[in-house]
């Protein structure tokens, strides 16, 4: 969530969000106001990355993930050093297959949902899916949703197309975890799966 957008229109309010977090999602920090953290001073990125913490936690929000908004900053020492101050994990951009083993904890990979129109969203979400295995997963970003599926924003998400990808993986036997369900081994070099329900088995961790 970015925190100075909630309530916004066009946005959820923290009534909506709230809901959410009932209902078991997970709502993490995406920084207070959506800036591209390279170009921040020191004193500004305090205010985007602990500050959206704190934003979270005044409405019972425990966020342990950050996620870098335009994918920017995992690559600025000083931007990470902040964030490891307040957060366990950090979400970055690119490839979406994020490695269980060799894992910079904050720059995770996640790739964000992209196409023309949804049947080559659909086609390129299915290809990214199918390359996870069991030493990866594959990490989607849904970054905008809008009710008009003719919508030319490439990296939008209609209704539709998210039930026709969620019945893809659920028809097709994939696990989805949410990025708190990731854990760090002995190694901060190492990623886990904490927590996972199996048909209707509860896993308590899959290394």
């Amino acid at each position: 969530m970015v925190c100075n957008y909630i309530g916004r229109p066009e946005h959820m309010n923290w009534t909506q969000i709230n809901t959410l977090q009932k209902e078991g999602h997970d709502i993490e920090s995406h920084s207070m106001s959506h800036k591209h953290l390279s170009r921040l001073s020191d004193i500004k990125l305090q205010y985007e990355i602990g500050q959206s913490k704190v934003c979270l936690a005044d409405h019972g929000i425990d966020s342990t993930i950050f996620g870098y908004p335009y994918s920017d900053g995992s690559n600025k020492q000083n931007v990470v050093n902040i964030v490891s101050k307040y957060y366990t994990l950090a979400r970055d951009g690119g490839e979406p297959i994020q490695s269980l083993k060799s894992v910079d904890r904050y720059s995770l990979h996640a790739s964000t949902q992209s196409g023309s129109n949804d049947s080559d969203k659909l086609k390129t979400f299915i290809d990214k899916v199918n390359r996870a295995n069991s030493t990866a997963v594959a990490s989607i970003k849904f970054h905008t949703f809008v009710n008009n599926t003719g919508n030319k924003d490439k990296i939008s998400t209609s209704p539709q197309l998210f039930d026709q990808e969620m019945k893809y993986l659920h028809d097709n036997g994939f696990n989805v975890i949410r990025m708190k369900d990731l854990g760090l081994g002995t190694s901060n070099y190492t990623l886990f799966v904490k927590y996972m329900k199996i048909d209707n088995s509860n896993v308590s961790r899959i290394n």
